[in-house]
This record gives C-alpha cells, sequence and structure tokens, in this order.
C-alpha cells in the first residue's frame, strides 16, 4: 500500500499495513470516483476510530475500553499459563479453565 500511495503519504493518507485513512477538507466528489468500496468509507466525521485510537479534529486518544480488554486478556493467558505447569495435581482442570480459554479467543465478544 505504502508503494502505491507514496506521493500522498503524510500529505492526505495515512497508511498501516491494509488500514488507510483519508483526510481531507476540500470537497469529496472530485475523490469519489476512485473509491471502489464505498461501503467501507465513512465520509464527513468528525471522529473515528483508525488502529484502536479514537481520531477526533484537533486530538487521538486511545480507546480505553479495548485496552481494558486486552489487559485483562493479557491476564487471563498469564493466568492459564501460570495455572497449566500444575494441571497435572488439578482434578478437572480442563473443565475449570475452559471459560476463561473461551474468553481469550478473538472471536468472543470479550476480546
Amino acid at each position: 500500500i505504502n508503494h502505491a500511495l507514496y506521493k500522498y503519504l503524510n500529505v492526505f493518507i495515512i497508511a498501516y499495513l491494509d488500514n488507510v485513512l483519508v483526510y481531507i477538507s476540500r470537497t469529496l466528489k472530485k475523490y469519489k470516483i476512485y473509491i471502489k468500496k464505498p461501503e467501507k468509507c465513512k465520509f464527513h466525521v468528525t471522529e473515528t476510530e483508525f488502529l484502536r485510537f479514537i481520531i477526533l479534529r484537533k486530538e487521538i486518544l486511545i480507546d480505553l475500553k479495548k485496552l481494558l480488554i486486552l489487559t485483562i486478556v493479557k491476564e487471563i493467558q498469564f493466568f492459564l499459563g501460570f495455572t497449566n505447569f500444575y494441571k497435572k495435581f488439578i482434578e478437572r482442570y480442563l473443565s475449570i479453565t475452559t471459560p476463561f480459554i473461551e474468553l481469550t479467543k478473538k472471536d468472543n465478544e470479550f476480546s
């Protein structure tokens, strides 16, 4: 992506892997012809989320809810790693820890 957009990077485009943020203050009519999937775009917004940050007109914020969830998931993973060593001494270890394992999966609403 960086190679294809190099002329515009940090001018009015920010790109990270396959995430692209275009910021312009002019009219969008002349730019819309270049957009292949407008349903994936947001237009005329003063606030948007990009790479887990909330971007406003004059400031960038961290989404604390997602940061808290990330911290909790890491703590659960640490706990599971710690208790895994002792699983041979804990009866029904898997049935006890399965709810915690489910919380760390990506498709879970919690993570």
